[in-house]
């Protein structure tokens, strides 16, 4: 079930929130280790997915959040079970499997998406206000400081103390409001019913740009054909490239992205040295330089 990278913690994680929710973990299998871990249960239908503690606030909002949704047929992803569960300080969340189809990245249908969500009243839900998208690699670099070279470490460190500074005084277009948080293109997930959005970890009241920023981010990092930024813009209404502060965003969530290969390089080495290569790439200017995708991971 395990290969040798993954911490015994979250073996023991899984099975203990898996006791509490009286669910089957004996067929376990892993998904994927990156920003969170995540564990297929085929045995209850079910896919598990662990963060860390100080997650717990965004879990919990993405459970309440997405059943509301489901519930007002918002495609979305939907919680198996009602709470999150707590183990070994891993905050631990079970959500009914979704089996995906292989179909190519669909800026225009995720703009749509998005622009659905910004228009959802939420106002009587939990969300958290967003807290700056640095937080996470700040922690990951004072947590692991055994994952980067000297070098590489110091000039991180200055730049997201300049990215912070961008992030504060940024003047923002749109009105904050509901958005998803992380509404990258592999988190829209394709089934043979359509496609849904999952992932909403991070789903909270904040600057609807943060939303609009990833596509963009994907599109210059990662291989994604150029025009279907303007179908995103086309079915959002809104061309987030035109607005004055748009690179500044795309730089803070470059930088933001470090903090998931920061606290799995010692366990893994490929992400060592990817954080390195971004690093590289970054520090040297070099925009259009293509970086390896998460699915990769």
């Amino acid at each position: 079930m395990y290969d040798r990278l993954v911490e015994d913690r979250i073996r023991r994680a899984l099975n203990v929130a898996c006791r509490m929710a009286g669910l089957d973990s004996s067929r376990a299998q892993l998904m994927r280790l990156h920003s969170n871990t995540v564990i297929h249960l085929p045995n209850e239908d079910t896919v598990a997915r662990l963060a860390v503690d100080e997650a717990a606030a965004g879990v919990a909002a993405s459970l309440a959040v997405t059943e509301h949704l489901a519930q007002v047929g918002f495609p979305t992803v939907r919680p198996r079970v009602a709470q999150v569960v707590c183990a070994e300080g891993l905050v631990v969340s079970f959500w009914v499997y979704v089996e995906t189809v292989a179909k190519p990245a669909d800026p225009g249908g995720l703009a749509a998406l998005l622009r659905t969500l910004h228009s959802t009243d939420l106002a009587e839900l939990p969300l958290p206000a967003m807290a700056s998208p640095l937080g996470g690699v700040g922690r990951a670099l004072t947590r692991h400081p055994e994952a980067l070279d000297e070098r590489d470490r110091v000039w991180l460190t200055d730049e997201v103390a300049r990215c912070e500074a961008l992030w504060e005084n940024m003047l923002f277009r749109l009105p904050r409001g509901p958005i998803h948080g992380d509404s990258h293109p592999n988190n829209l997930l394709h089934t043979v019913r359509g496609s849904v959005l999952g992932d909403w970890d991070h789903v909270s009241r904040g600057p609807r740009e943060w939303d609009l920023v990833q596509e963009v981010y994907f599109a210059r990092r990662f291989p994604t054909n150029h025009d279907d930024l303007d179908a995103a813009a086309c079915s959002y209404g809104w061309d987030f490239r035109n607005w004055p502060s748009a690179e500044d965003l795309v730089a803070i969530r470059e930088v933001s992205g470090l903090g998931a290969y920061i606290r799995t390089a010692a366990m893994r080495p490929a992400a060592r040295a990817e954080v390195a290569y971004r690093i590289e790439t970054l520090r040297e200017g070099r925009i259009s330089a293509r970086w390896n995708p998460p699915s990769t991971f």
